[in-house]
């Protein structure tokens, strides 16, 4: 199945809280699968609404599953960071 993971700042922000988005990058499935539902892209360009995007994501073998996190992890990089000063 080949399906299209996108995240841009904007989008990382408003869709993923902290914990989910920790919890992901710690390895649990079950974030993983919340947090890719946010990033996935229709036939059209668009997002899919996460309810969507969790039915696609739920059809994945573990090894798409693998490429998908990878594909999310290197959009991501860098946008989550937090600012140098701490602030928030």
């Amino acid at each position: 199945m080949t399906i299209t993971i996108k995240i841009d700042k904007e989008r990382l922000s408003k869709m993923v809280t902290v914990d989910e988005y920790l919890s992901m990058l710690d390895g649990d499935v079950r974030s993983m699968v919340n947090v890719l539902s946010n990033a996935v892209i229709g036939e059209d360009g668009d997002y899919l609404d996460q309810k969507e995007g969790r039915k696609i994501i739920g059809k994945l073998t573990l090894d798409e599953m693998k490429d998908a996190v990878g594909a999310f992890t290197d959009s991501a990089e860098g946008i989550a960071v937090p600012p140098s000063s701490g602030a928030v």
